[in-house]
């Protein structure tokens, strides 16, 4: 009922309840919500984490420098799909700071700038096939080949996956984690008001 202000609950459903008169109950109460803003401090890390992995290999300096450096630098990097040379727009510690700070995020393609990202960690062929299928006269099966642990490790690296029939490759599940965490934190924040049920507290 709406007046039920305290309720114990035994198998998911109402167990015990105390009521109270003119108490109404809010409709599908979140037990967690999402700020308005960031905690403090965030912002100034996530910049300090992007500033050093794009200048660090051209221009390092200490942070406490590049939060009063003006300048503003343009990035020259090799695309990695094709090699083609590019350069980046104006960048420093205060736009990317002043970037993240308007919109809650840093879009690299709005800079010219490629993804960040560690080669060895994050690069990763996630493909899946539904068929297995057989060249005519031959016995040989079509393969998808994972070429990413040779540019990692190196062309002596003893693992070569391959995928030759219905199935699913990756060469790591680092990116694929990342997503799922970010989507089950939204997921578990959006239905907060089930908390304090069985299937919530299940759910992986």
């Amino acid at each position: 009922m709406a007046n039920e202000k305290f309720i114990l609950y035994k198998d998911d459903k109402p167990w015990v309840a105390l009521t109270q008169d003119g108490f109404e109950r809010p409709v599908n109460h979140k037990y967690v919500i999402y700020c308005e803003k960031p905690p403090t401090g965030f912002i100034s890390q996530a910049a300090e984490l992007l500033t050093k992995t794009y200048f660090d290999p051209v221009l390092q300096q200490p942070i406490k420098k590049w939060r009063t450096d003006r300048t503003a630098y343009k990035l020259h990097w090799n695309r990695e799909k094709d090699g083609a040379k590019m350069t980046s727009e104006n960048l420093n510690y205060l736009i990317i700071a002043e970037e993240l700070r308007s919109n809650g995020k840093f879009d690299c393609e709005k800079y010219n700038l490629q993804t960040p990202g560690c080669q060895w960690l994050d690069a990763t062929l996630d493909m899946s096939q539904n068929y297995h299928f057989f060249d005519p006269g031959s016995a040989n099966a079509l393969l998808i080949h994972d070429g990413i642990t040779k540019q990692q490790y190196g062309d002596n690296y003893p693992i070569n996956p391959k995928l030759d029939r219905e199935g699913h490759i990756f060469t790591t599940f680092q990116p694929a984690l990342l997503k799922r965490i970010i989507r089950q934190r939204k997921f578990l924040v959006e239905n907060s008001d089930k908390a304090l049920f069985s299937d919530c507290v299940l759910t992986p």
